[in-house]
Protein backbone atom coordinates (compact mmCIF):
# COMPACT_ATOMS: atom_id res chain seq x y z
CA UNK A 1 0.00 0.00 0.00
CA UNK A 2 1.41 3.35 -1.17
CA UNK A 3 1.54 6.49 1.61
CA UNK A 4 -1.40 7.72 -0.68
CA UNK A 5 -3.43 5.02 -0.16
CA UNK A 6 -2.49 4.60 3.28
CA UNK A 7 -3.65 8.28 4.31
CA UNK A 8 -6.74 7.72 2.23
CA UNK A 9 -7.94 4.49 4.28
CA UNK A 10 -6.85 6.20 7.36
CA UNK A 11 -8.97 9.16 6.64
CA UNK A 12 -11.91 6.93 6.07
CA UNK A 13 -11.86 4.50 8.44
CA UNK A 14 -10.14 5.85 11.34
CA UNK A 15 -12.80 7.89 14.47
CA UNK A 16 -11.07 10.45 15.43
CA UNK A 17 -10.02 11.17 11.37
CA UNK A 18 -14.01 10.58 10.52
CA UNK A 19 -15.13 12.87 13.50
CA UNK A 20 -12.85 15.69 12.02
CA UNK A 21 -14.00 14.88 8.08
CA UNK A 22 -10.36 14.31 7.08
CA UNK A 23 -12.05 12.37 4.36
CA UNK A 24 -14.03 15.29 3.21
CA UNK A 25 -11.28 17.98 2.38
CA UNK A 26 -12.84 20.36 0.17
CA UNK A 27 -14.64 22.31 2.77
CA UNK A 28 -11.50 23.21 4.09
CA UNK A 29 -9.85 24.67 0.82
CA UNK A 30 -13.58 26.41 0.73
CA UNK A 31 -12.64 27.95 3.87
CA UNK A 32 -9.02 29.02 3.41
CA UNK A 33 -9.82 30.38 -0.04
CA UNK A 34 -11.41 33.93 0.91
CA UNK A 35 -8.39 33.94 3.53
CA UNK A 36 -5.92 33.33 0.51
CA UNK A 37 -7.47 36.28 -1.70
CA UNK A 38 -6.67 38.54 1.35
CA UNK A 39 -3.13 36.96 1.59
CA UNK A 40 -2.51 37.23 -1.79
CA UNK A 41 -3.51 41.26 -2.17
CA UNK A 42 -2.17 42.55 0.85
CA UNK A 43 0.91 40.33 1.99
CA UNK A 44 4.32 40.80 0.98
CA UNK A 45 4.92 37.63 2.45
CA UNK A 46 2.63 35.27 0.64
CA UNK A 47 3.95 31.77 1.16
CA UNK A 48 4.48 31.91 4.80
CA UNK A 49 1.33 33.81 5.63
CA UNK A 50 -0.75 31.16 3.12
CA UNK A 51 0.68 28.44 5.12
CA UNK A 52 0.04 29.77 8.66
CA UNK A 53 -3.88 31.05 7.38
CA UNK A 54 -3.87 27.26 6.14
CA UNK A 55 -3.35 25.67 8.88
CA UNK A 56 -5.41 28.10 11.19
CA UNK A 57 -8.30 27.26 8.54
CA UNK A 58 -7.84 23.50 8.92
CA UNK A 59 -7.82 23.79 13.18
CA UNK A 60 -10.60 26.22 12.79
CA UNK A 61 -12.21 23.69 10.63
CA UNK A 62 -11.80 20.89 12.52
CA UNK A 63 -12.77 22.00 15.60
CA UNK A 64 -16.41 23.58 14.01
CA UNK A 65 -16.95 19.95 13.38
CA UNK A 66 -15.86 18.90 16.41
CA UNK A 67 -18.39 21.03 18.27
CA UNK A 68 -21.06 21.18 15.65
CA UNK A 69 -21.32 16.91 16.37
CA UNK A 70 -21.22 17.55 19.66
CA UNK A 71 -24.32 19.58 19.60
CA UNK A 72 -26.09 17.82 16.89
CA UNK A 73 -25.59 13.87 17.41
CA UNK A 74 -28.99 13.39 18.61
CA UNK A 75 -30.26 15.36 15.01
CA UNK A 76 -27.76 13.49 13.20
CA UNK A 77 -29.13 10.06 14.18
CA UNK A 78 -31.99 10.86 12.37
CA UNK A 79 -30.50 11.80 9.34
CA UNK A 80 -29.33 9.51 7.01
CA UNK A 81 -26.32 10.67 5.83
CA UNK A 82 -24.97 11.59 9.28
CA UNK A 83 -26.25 8.72 11.44
CA UNK A 84 -22.77 7.08 11.05
CA UNK A 85 -20.94 10.04 12.20
CA UNK A 86 -18.92 8.73 15.03
CA UNK A 87 -20.53 11.11 17.79
CA UNK A 88 -23.55 9.92 16.46
CA UNK A 89 -23.08 6.42 15.67
CA UNK A 90 -21.51 6.01 19.64
CA UNK A 91 -17.78 5.43 17.77
CA UNK A 92 -16.75 8.50 19.92
CA UNK A 93 -17.94 9.51 23.27
CA UNK A 94 -18.82 13.07 24.23
CA UNK A 95 -15.66 13.12 26.95
CA UNK A 96 -13.29 12.11 23.48
CA UNK A 97 -14.89 14.46 21.50
CA UNK A 98 -14.33 17.42 24.33
CA UNK A 99 -11.03 16.32 24.93
CA UNK A 100 -9.79 16.77 20.61
CA UNK A 101 -11.59 20.01 20.63
CA UNK A 102 -8.95 21.14 23.70
CA UNK A 103 -6.18 19.54 21.51
CA UNK A 104 -7.28 21.55 18.45
CA UNK A 105 -8.21 24.65 20.25
CA UNK A 106 -4.63 25.32 22.22
CA UNK A 107 -3.08 25.44 18.90
CA UNK A 108 -5.64 27.46 17.63
CA UNK A 109 -5.32 30.01 20.25
CA UNK A 110 -1.66 30.09 19.78
CA UNK A 111 -1.14 30.64 16.12
CA UNK A 112 -4.04 33.57 16.85
CA UNK A 113 -2.07 35.43 19.32
CA UNK A 114 1.07 35.28 17.20
CA UNK A 115 -1.13 37.93 15.17
CA UNK A 116 -1.76 41.50 15.42
CA UNK A 117 -3.97 43.34 18.22
CA UNK A 118 -6.98 43.75 15.97
CA UNK A 119 -6.60 40.32 14.36
CA UNK A 120 -6.62 38.41 17.80
CA UNK A 121 -9.75 40.57 18.60
CA UNK A 122 -11.59 39.42 15.37
CA UNK A 123 -10.75 35.94 16.04
CA UNK A 124 -11.99 35.72 19.77
CA UNK A 125 -15.63 36.91 18.61
CA UNK A 126 -15.39 34.47 15.78
CA UNK A 127 -14.59 31.61 18.53
CA UNK A 128 -18.26 33.15 19.93
CA UNK A 129 -19.79 32.57 16.56
CA UNK A 130 -18.33 29.02 16.17
CA UNK A 131 -20.04 28.26 19.55
CA UNK A 132 -23.36 29.51 18.57
CA UNK A 133 -23.26 28.25 14.87
CA UNK A 134 -24.55 24.59 15.46
CA UNK A 135 -27.11 25.43 17.48
CA UNK A 136 -28.67 27.45 14.67
CA UNK A 137 -30.70 24.67 12.45
CA UNK A 138 -32.98 24.33 15.58
CA UNK A 139 -34.14 28.10 15.85
CA UNK A 140 -33.74 29.53 12.47
CA UNK A 141 -34.50 28.08 8.73
CA UNK A 142 -31.83 30.05 7.51
CA UNK A 143 -28.55 28.72 9.28
CA UNK A 144 -26.60 28.72 5.86
CA UNK A 145 -26.97 32.53 6.39
CA UNK A 146 -24.77 32.17 9.86
CA UNK A 147 -22.60 29.72 8.44
CA UNK A 148 -21.83 32.60 6.12
CA UNK A 149 -20.93 34.60 8.88
CA UNK A 150 -18.83 32.71 11.04
CA UNK A 151 -17.04 30.60 7.86
CA UNK A 152 -15.11 33.63 7.12
CA UNK A 153 -14.54 34.94 10.14
CA UNK A 154 -11.09 34.39 8.93
CA UNK A 155 -11.69 36.81 6.44
CA UNK A 156 -11.44 40.01 8.72
CA UNK A 157 -8.97 38.17 10.89
CA UNK A 158 -6.28 37.83 7.61
CA UNK A 159 -7.06 41.30 6.82
CA UNK A 160 -6.44 42.90 10.17
CA UNK A 161 -3.23 41.01 9.76
CA UNK A 162 -2.33 43.76 7.32
CA UNK A 163 -4.03 46.51 7.74
CA UNK A 164 -4.82 48.60 10.69
CA UNK A 165 -7.93 50.43 9.17
CA UNK A 166 -11.00 49.48 8.00
CA UNK A 167 -11.73 49.84 4.50
CA UNK A 168 -14.54 49.09 1.59
CA UNK A 169 -12.59 46.80 0.04
CA UNK A 170 -12.65 44.65 3.45
CA UNK A 171 -16.38 45.06 3.10
CA UNK A 172 -16.20 43.95 -0.72
CA UNK A 173 -14.19 40.44 0.06
CA UNK A 174 -15.89 39.61 3.26
CA UNK A 175 -19.74 39.83 1.73
CA UNK A 176 -18.50 38.32 -1.78
CA UNK A 177 -17.43 35.08 0.49
CA UNK A 178 -20.56 35.18 2.96
CA UNK A 179 -22.82 35.14 0.30
CA UNK A 180 -20.66 32.72 -1.89
CA UNK A 181 -20.69 30.34 1.21
CA UNK A 182 -24.44 30.43 1.84
CA UNK A 183 -24.98 29.35 -1.66
CA UNK A 184 -22.82 26.32 -1.70
CA UNK A 185 -23.83 25.60 1.59
CA UNK A 186 -27.57 25.57 0.47
CA UNK A 187 -26.65 23.66 -2.31
CA UNK A 188 -25.29 21.22 0.78
CA UNK A 189 -28.27 21.23 2.35
CA UNK A 190 -30.50 19.71 -0.20
CA UNK A 191 -28.92 16.24 0.02
CA UNK A 192 -30.69 15.79 3.46
CA UNK A 193 -33.94 18.00 2.71
CA UNK A 194 -35.93 14.67 2.88
CA UNK A 195 -34.74 14.18 6.36
CA UNK A 196 -34.51 17.57 7.57
CA UNK A 197 -37.81 17.73 7.56
CA UNK A 198 -39.05 14.34 9.19
CA UNK A 199 -36.32 15.71 11.88
CA UNK A 200 -37.74 18.99 12.19
CA UNK A 201 -34.18 20.50 11.28
CA UNK A 202 -34.29 23.78 9.99
CA UNK A 203 -32.82 25.13 6.35
CA UNK A 204 -32.81 27.15 2.99
CA UNK A 205 -33.53 24.21 1.58
CA UNK A 206 -36.51 23.05 3.56
CA UNK A 207 -38.02 26.76 3.59
CA UNK A 208 -37.31 27.34 -0.16
CA UNK A 209 -37.93 24.27 -1.53
CA UNK A 210 -37.31 24.34 -5.52
CA UNK A 211 -37.74 28.09 -5.45
CA UNK A 212 -34.39 27.81 -3.51
CA UNK A 213 -32.10 27.65 -7.01
CA UNK A 214 -33.86 31.28 -7.52
CA UNK A 215 -31.69 32.45 -3.84
CA UNK A 216 -28.76 30.62 -4.00
CA UNK A 217 -28.10 32.20 -7.68
CA UNK A 218 -29.06 35.44 -5.86
CA UNK A 219 -26.00 34.72 -3.77
CA UNK A 220 -23.65 33.65 -5.95
CA UNK A 221 -24.70 36.63 -8.58
CA UNK A 222 -23.79 38.96 -4.91
CA UNK A 223 -20.36 37.52 -5.01
CA UNK A 224 -19.37 37.82 -8.31
CA UNK A 225 -20.67 42.01 -8.35
CA UNK A 226 -18.41 41.86 -5.19
CA UNK A 227 -15.42 40.58 -6.58
CA UNK A 228 -15.79 43.31 -9.25
CA UNK A 229 -15.95 45.69 -7.09
CA UNK A 230 -13.03 45.13 -5.83
CA UNK A 231 -11.36 44.52 -8.54
CA UNK A 232 -12.36 48.41 -9.34
CA UNK A 233 -11.13 49.51 -5.94
CA UNK A 234 -7.39 48.11 -6.26
CA UNK A 235 -7.46 48.73 -10.14
CA UNK A 236 -6.38 45.57 -11.25
CA UNK A 237 -5.49 43.94 -15.21
CA UNK A 238 -7.90 42.45 -17.28
CA UNK A 239 -6.07 39.10 -16.11
CA UNK A 240 -8.14 39.16 -12.72
CA UNK A 241 -11.66 40.17 -14.55
CA UNK A 242 -10.64 37.20 -17.17
CA UNK A 243 -10.77 34.37 -13.92
CA UNK A 244 -13.89 36.53 -12.93
CA UNK A 245 -15.84 36.27 -15.53
CA UNK A 246 -14.72 32.56 -15.75
CA UNK A 247 -15.98 32.03 -12.08
CA UNK A 248 -18.97 33.40 -13.25
CA UNK A 249 -19.57 30.92 -15.93
CA UNK A 250 -18.44 28.04 -13.67
CA UNK A 251 -21.24 29.54 -10.72
CA UNK A 252 -23.81 29.95 -13.80
CA UNK A 253 -23.11 26.29 -14.87
CA UNK A 254 -23.18 25.20 -10.90
CA UNK A 255 -27.21 26.90 -10.96
CA UNK A 256 -28.23 25.37 -14.05
CA UNK A 257 -27.42 21.80 -13.51
CA UNK A 258 -28.19 21.95 -9.77
CA UNK A 259 -30.91 19.03 -8.99
CA UNK A 260 -32.38 19.72 -5.52
CA UNK A 261 -33.95 16.52 -5.57
CA UNK A 262 -30.59 14.88 -6.43
CA UNK A 263 -28.34 14.12 -3.33
CA UNK A 264 -25.34 13.03 -5.28
CA UNK A 265 -25.68 15.89 -7.89
CA UNK A 266 -25.98 18.52 -5.15
CA UNK A 267 -22.84 17.05 -3.51
CA UNK A 268 -20.69 16.78 -7.28
CA UNK A 269 -21.95 20.42 -7.44
CA UNK A 270 -20.85 21.37 -3.71
CA UNK A 271 -17.76 19.93 -3.96
CA UNK A 272 -17.23 21.79 -7.78
CA UNK A 273 -17.00 25.07 -5.72
CA UNK A 274 -13.08 24.12 -5.33
CA UNK A 275 -13.16 25.04 -9.09
CA UNK A 276 -14.67 28.44 -8.23
CA UNK A 277 -12.17 28.65 -5.43
CA UNK A 278 -9.15 28.09 -7.53
CA UNK A 279 -10.05 30.39 -10.12
CA UNK A 280 -10.42 33.23 -8.39
CA UNK A 281 -7.26 32.35 -6.34
CA UNK A 282 -5.74 32.58 -9.32
CA UNK A 283 -7.23 36.27 -10.25
CA UNK A 284 -6.33 37.51 -7.22
CA UNK A 285 -2.50 36.17 -6.93
CA UNK A 286 -1.67 36.76 -10.95
CA UNK A 287 -3.70 40.01 -10.63
CA UNK A 288 -2.18 41.68 -7.84
CA UNK A 289 1.58 40.91 -8.93
CA UNK A 290 0.78 42.87 -12.43
CA UNK A 291 -0.78 45.35 -10.27
CA UNK A 292 2.34 45.82 -8.34
CA UNK A 293 4.23 45.80 -11.26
Amino acid sequence: MSLLEYTISFCKNNRFARLLRLHSPIPILLMATPILWVVFIYSTHKFLFSIIFIIGAFLARSLGCVINDMTDYKLDQKVYRTMNRPIASGEVTLIEALGVAMVLAIPSMFLLFQLPNGAIEWGLYSSLLILIYPSAKSFTNFPQIILGVTYNMGVIISYYTFNEEFSTQLLAIYIASVFWTIGFDSIYAYQDKKYDVNAGIGSIAVKLGKKGKVFISCCYTITICCLVVLGMQLEFSYIYYLFIVLGAIHLYWQVETLDVDDPINCRNKFDSNAVFALLILSATLFSRSVFLA
